[in-house]
């Protein structure tokens, strides 16, 4: 993932014990057994679990053009980026992945190979991947709920709308906001849930299109 920020616009930019496990492959879920690793996935540079838009922008005022990669791992990559105006990025192609861009700020042009060329402006999401998750807040989930975790890839989100709260193994609940992105290792129990008032929304991003979420065994699954 990529966050474009530019003077006229920031824009988000990607390119892309024993616990049982639900995958959706079909009509029903298959549930099989998962190892889980005693010690899970760690944050290691640039990697942090939660960064904030606004100290994004403290460490970058006055400029410009800049980047800030904020998630560099085997699967994922992602950075807020800011332009000029009149500043443009090389043409490319991804042959094996999806890149996706939320526009946080002003306005940022596109040409796009079979589209007509246009301008997205602040609100826009380009090439949106298939994961939007949308919910009203809710009240906070037991301590109890550990939620999943995955084997296969780390997972980020990128905070749409309002504020979304997290509880992440090893970590205190905590709750991210709108432009702020959170970053989980492999292997490490997670749960999101949506907070504040009215609606909330986060776009998630792994590095695979089905991949299996492992939760706690226990006799009601």
């Amino acid at each position: 993932m990529r966050i474009v920020l530019t003077s006229i616009g920031i824009a988000l930019f990607v390119s892309l014990g024993l616990s049982d496990v639900i995958a959706q492959r079909g009509p029903a879920p298959q549930i099989v057994w998962s190892p889980k690793a005693v010690k899970p996935g760690d944050w290691t540079p640039p990697h942090k679990p939660h960064t904030k838009l606004v100290d994004v922008l403290a460490k970058h005022k006055g400029k410009a053009d800049w980047v800030e990669t904020v998630v560099d791992d085997d699967t994922l990559r992602t950075d807020y980026i800011s332009m000029a105006p009149g500043g443009k990025t090389p043409r490319r192609m991804n042959a094996d992945t999806r890149e996706w861009w939320v526009i946080q700020d002003g306005q940022v042009r596109f040409a796009i190979d079979g589209q007509e060329p246009f301008t997205a402006s602040k609100g826009y999401i380009v090439q949106v991947p298939y994961n939007i998750i949308l919910g009203k807040g809710i009240p906070p989930p037991p301590p109890t709920d550990k939620g999943h975790f995955h084997t296969e890839s780390s997972e980020f989100w990128f905070i749409l709308l309002n504020q979304i709260r997290y509880t992440i193994e090893g970590l205190p609940t905590f709750v991210a906001a709108q432009g702020d992105i959170v970053y989980v290792p492999k292997q490490r129990w997670h749960l999101a849930s949506f907070a504040g008032d009215g609606l909330s929304a986060r776009l998630a991003m792994n590095g695979y299109p089905d991949l299996a979420h492992s939760f706690e065994a226990n006799e009601g699954r």
